[in-house]
């Protein structure tokens, strides 16, 4: 397993999909702690917004509530 370096992370933006629980709210905690600005997205407003809390508490993170995008949506042109 790769540990991470904070000097390789501080001062990047990550954005974490999953970010209300479980393995997504720990890497976005992770990369926080390593000096990441992270943003972070779920499904689940609440939740998210409760690991963007904490992880603000210390760090800072930018939080957004998001569904599944469809496919037309991943494109500038909407095509």
């Amino acid at each position: 397993m790769t540990r991470i370096s904070a000097h390789r992370v501080a001062g990047k933006k990550a954005f974490v999909t999953g970010a209300a629980g479980g393995l997504g709210a720990a890497i976005a905690r992770m990369l926080a702690r390593h000096g990441a600005l992270v943003f972070l997205t779920d499904i689940d407003e609440e939740a998210v917004y409760a690991v963007a809390a904490a992880i603000n508490a210390e760090h800072g993170a930018y939080c957004h509530r998001t569904d599944r995008p469809l496919p037309s949506q991943l494109t500038s042109s909407g095509k």
